[in-house]
């Protein structure tokens, strides 16, 4: 049974190795790589050939190159190390590794070798009576001699009477794919200069590989790159505006007496245009300008707010400008068929039109009423063409406003202020009236609010008390008794008499 401290041990040591795998650099993890260059190399039998091997580790240890060939250093650096291989005469892999924070990375590359064929002679057998001896040329390789030479002689005595010989064919079969050739060339071709690239892969050896490109019946001038079983050829034609249509440009390549080739056809066109133009680009505002949109004589163009033309007319509108025509946008579409594709250009202009400087009083009140010690924007705007310069300036103290940004409110901005814009087309006027409250105006007021209320509150209590109250008072009348008199009017001559009884 375990003791109670060994599951202890056991979780240090896993966040050991867990605190291990953090601090490892990202290159464990796979981030960095070791190449050689050239990769997969052709080299002839009994040649040599140099070899580099770098990588992307920030500080590699220790290149070792692997090989049974000879090799010597060519020299090496702080990512890099170049060795040279020598009387390579077969087929073979070098390996290359490198220590990173002491972890090794690897590489390897093929090496193929090709031999040159020769036709070699041997000593005749001499018959006694005369006769032909048969020799072969033989070629030492991996699937035994190659038959591919014959010398027959024939003798009498010493004396050679005829001999005849014969040495034809290389040793090695090339390598030509039966694919063609991919040829990238455009199916409409606009402009002057025509541009081709063909490629073949797969080829043995590329060196011996030939490639021609040719538009119609002329060769093109090209460049040849060779890179280990490719062939590309690049060529540039220029071409007239007479020799518009369709055409074909061919590819061939050639290789060990085999030919493999590509046709494609391209269309030759000019586009011309469209060309939009105004009798005025800046215009001042009231004139009347002429927009033109043009093209070449197979073309179709319209022009937005012109009526339809015919294929290969110029479209025109003539407006008479206003300020709502500043900035305007004219745009132009040309159509060209060629070969059953419809092709499309377009172009655009924009009008400038000149007008004096105006104010819009939507957008610049005629009155404002601000509180002292508040920030607020003085919103007013002005447009023209050019750019009008807005400012608001006091009539009496000569203080200006500051027009779109924020700026503090005091009592000293009240008043009437004029907004001029002014620019080289004229000035423009507005008068705004700004009014600032004093913050202790508001409590003053309601104090003396307050006050008025209070006074009409007391006023109306001693009115409904002295007033309403007094003439609404209640008298009780005593019921009449069972004997009683009514009153009479008393004479003035019986002043001094008894009352009846």
């Amino acid at each position: 049974m375990p003791s109670g401290r060994l599951p202890g041990a056991c979780w240090m040591s896993l966040v050991f190795l867990l605190l291990i795998g953090c601090l490892l650099p990202a290159g464990v993890h796979g981030q960095y790589s070791l190449r050689f260059e050239p990769q997969d190399l052709v080299v002839p039998d009994g040649g040599s050939i140099s070899v580099n091997c770098s990588t992307d580790c920030p500080h590699p240890q220790s290149f070792h190159l692997e090989t049974f060939l000879p090799k010597k250093s060519l020299g090496q650096g702080l990512r890099w190390a170049a060795f040279q291989l020598s009387n390579v005469t077969n087929d073979s892999q070098i390996l290359c590794s490198s220590f990173c924070y002491r972890f090794q990375l690897s590489t390897s590359s093929n090496i193929t070798v090709y031999r040159e064929w020769t036709c070699l002679e041997g000593g005749m057998a001499l018959g006694g009576g005369g006769g032909g001896v048969t020799q072969a040329a033989r070629y030492p390789g991996k699937e035994g001699p190659w038959l591919g030479a014959m010398s027959v002689s024939w003798r009498k005595g010493h004396l050679r009477l005829y001999e005849t010989s014969s040495c034809s064919g290389p040793p090695f079969s090339p390598a030509l794919p039966m694919r063609p050739p991919r040829l990238d060339v455009p199916r409409f071709l606009v402009g002057t200069s025509c541009q081709a690239n063909c490629t073949l892969d797969g080829l043995f050896p590329a060196s011996e590989a030939q490639v021609e490109l040719a538009l119609g019946d002329q060769t093109l001038n090209h460049t040849v790159e060779r890179r280990k079983d490719s062939i590309t050829a690049t060529a540039t034609s220029t071409w007239s505006a007479e020799q518009e249509g369709t055409r074909e440009i061919v590819c061939t390549v050639t290789l060990g007496g085999e030919t493999r080739e590509t046709r494609e056809n391209v269309t030759f066109y000019s586009f011309q245009g469209p060309i939009l133009n105004l009798s005025e680009l800046s215009a001042p505002e009231g004139t009347t300008v002429t927009v033109t949109c043009a093209a070449g004589s197979r073309v179709q163009v319209t022009l937005d707010g012109a009526p339809a033309v015919a294929l290969g007319q110029p479209a025109q509108l003539q407006l008479n400008t206003t300020e709502t025509d500043d900035k305007r946008r004219f745009f132009c579409n040309a159509t060209l068929k060629v070969d059953g594709m419809t092709l499309y250009r377009n172009t655009s202009v924009q009008l400038r039109v000149l007008y004096g400087p105006k104010i819009d009083r939507a957008k610049c009140p005629k009155r404002l009423k601000w509180k002292d010690n508040t920030n607020h924007i003085l919103e007013c705007q002005a447009r023209g063409n050019p750019d009008p310069h807005l400012r608001c300036v006091h009539q009496r103290s000569q203080l200006e406003v500051p027009v779109g940004t924020p700026f503090l409110v005091t009592l000293n901005y009240s008043g009437t202020y004029l907004c001029n814009a002014a620019s080289s087309r004229g000035t423009y006027n507005l008068t705004v009236v700004m009014r600032v409250q004093d913050s202790n105006s508001a409590v003053v007021a309601l104090m003396v609010a307050l006050v008025i209320l209070g006074l009409v509150t007391v006023l109306t209590a001693l009115l409904y008390v002295f007033v309403i109250k007094r003439q609404s008072d209640t008298y009780q009348v005593n019921p009449r008794s069972p004997t009683w008199l009514p009153l009479r009017s008393r004479q003035p001559d019986q002043a001094g008499g008894e009352e009846p009884s």
